[in-house]
């Protein structure tokens, strides 16, 4: 054994002996039991000897692995898929102050001391060459007897697309809400007498808008693994700032504090899928505003350059250097349940949908600031 008997955050340290973890690997690969569960499992399936380490997986499991990925067989899960928190306790994966929230940690614990199944959802921030993105998974784990000795039985299902797409579906869903408060404002100033031209101009930018978002919330919903091509059109940026400023404008946050919106020269054009533009711009607001004391205001400012324009929206609060590296994973929040996944989306929306760059910087003296940085002119529209 390895690491027998040393301290860790959450289940047990120790690793079986070369020579027993060779001869459970051979006993399992002939098994005709064990063929059974793969077959009948019908998905990626690892089983499990009594120190968590794999002793057989079929090829599914290998194929969710992916190229690169390393041996299996005597490593434990999260050594396999690359879970960036494998390596932080004593004795690998399970054994880490991470690991307690584990959704396939807590399952493989519950059915190996319970004796029953046990199924979780698990997301995990795993290595993809040199990127890191995040995993969904959910796993099912349940004991298996074979001649005496205890394994479990892990089934593990990939929902990241599913996952995604109702996360982006949710996202995008708050974006229509927005956008109906912002044009039953703005339609109100049509019953005024003698209304001026700016104000119809802008209540049909505003359906123009919804409609938009309406059409994106509709191709999340039919599937499409959470991703929908931008439809671009030439915009004016100043009215794009204004959009964002009467959408901001009837939202919750705005209380006690006020957007400044520092307007670029008139008649600075680019072309982008508007809604898209605006659900990025509007969550870095809401988020920079969220983030604002009571008084305070957070400002929006845009940088034209002659092939990019660089979207900046500013804030005097600062990120703490230990969430720094968390604020754009999915599901992080710092905003109480069911408020998360902000900074996620305007990620995911700003870089693969847009094809621009999302980033932030932050520090006591200089406040917070996120950026988008799209091209003025897409390739696929030059």
């Amino acid at each position: 054994m390895t690491a027998q008997g040393a301290a860790t955050r959450f289940l047990p340290a120790g690793r079986t002996e070369a020579y027993q973890l060779l001869a459970q690997t051979a006993k399992l690969a002939a098994s005709p039991v064990v063929s059974a569960v793969f077959q009948a499992a019908g998905g990626a399936v690892a089983i499990l000897n009594e120190q968590r380490l794999i002793v057989a997986v079929n090829r599914p499991y290998l194929d969710l692995l992916g190229e690169g990925a390393p041996e299996a067989l005597g490593l434990r899960p999260g050594e396999t898929l690359g879970c960036t928190r494998a390596s932080d306790g004593p004795d690998g994966c399970g054994t880490g102050p991470g690991c307690t929230s584990c959704g396939a940690a807590l399952a493989t614990v519950i059915a190996d001391n319970c004796g029953r199944p046990e199924e979780r959802d698990c997301t995990i921030t795993v290595r993809r060459g040199e990127r890191r993105v995040d995993l969904d998974l959910r796993v099912r784990a349940a004991p298996l007897d074979l001649d005496g000795e205890r394994y479990t039985v892990l089934i593990v299902t990939d929902i990241s697309s599913e996952r995604r797409r109702q996360l982006l579906e949710r996202s995008f869903s708050g974006d229509v809400y927005q956008r109906v408060a912002a044009l039953r404002a703005a339609a109100a100033v049509l019953n005024e007498p003698n209304p001026a031209p700016e104000a119809v101009g802008q209540v049909r930018l505003l359906v123009q808008q919804l409609d938009r978002a309406v059409q994106i919330q509709r191709a999340l919903v039919a599937g499409l693994g959470g991703h929908v091509e931008p439809v671009p059109r030439t915009v004016v940026i100043a009215e794009e700032l204004s959009i964002l400023a009467q959408t901001v404008d009837r939202s919750t946050a705005i209380r006690g504090r006020r957007l400044e919106i520092v307007q670029p020269p008139p008649g600075e054009v680019m072309v982008v899928d508007s809604a898209m533009l605006q659900h990025v711009l509007t969550a870095m607001a809401l988020n920079a505003l969220e983030a604002t004391r009571a008084g305070g205001k957070a400002r929006v400012d845009a940088e034209l350059g002659p092939a990019v324009v660089t979207f900046r929206v500013w804030n005097a609060g600062h990120i703490p250097s230990a969430l720094v590296h968390r604020i754009f994973q999915r599901y992080f929040t710092t905003r109480g349940p069911g408020r998360g996944n902000g900074t996620w989306s305007m990620k995911v929306v700003g870089e693969e949908f847009l094809r621009g760059e999302v980033g932030f910087s932050s520090s006591d003296a200089a406040g917070t600031t996120f950026w988008l940085t799209l091209p003025r002119r897409p390739f696929a529209h030059a």
